[in-house]
């Protein structure tokens, strides 16, 4: 069926020139930003501001960061790399301990499994 439609058995699949993930619009900067509780101040209930930094390279690669009261917190996950696949965002690393993402855009918002991230400027 693939050959009747014109697919060509021979032809290798190359990431490198694979830009779906440039026309589904991912590749960029993405951030997420939220209250939490601050529990270094123990004399009264006081909040941060946290950031989610999320990192969709041209590349291929990947990274996401925590940011908070200015202090980076790197993805315990390791992951480093990504691929767009059934619709979905596969996350890899070298443990073997892959993640799958729902995506969907909401206007210039994209969800991430169910979280809405705005794209950073640059």
């Amino acid at each position: 069926m693939l050959i009747a439609k014109g697919a060509n058995p021979t032809q290798k699949y190359d990431k490198k020139t694979d830009k779906s993930n440039i026309k589904a619009g991912i590749v960029g900067t993405w951030t997420n930003s939220f209250k939490q509780q601050d529990y270094t101040n123990t004399l009264k209930k006081t909040y941060i501001t946290c950031t989610n930094k999320v990192v969709f390279n041209a590349d291929w690669t990947y990274s996401k960061a925590l940011i908070a009261n200015g202090q980076v917190i790197p993805d315990g996950g390791r992951y480093s790399s990504y691929e767009l696949r059934d619709g979905k965002i596969w996350l890899f690393n070298t443990l073997g301990t892959n993640a799958v993402f729902e995506f969907r855009f909401e206007g210039a918002t994209l969800i991430l499994n169910g979280e809405k991230y705005t794209k950073a400027a640059k």
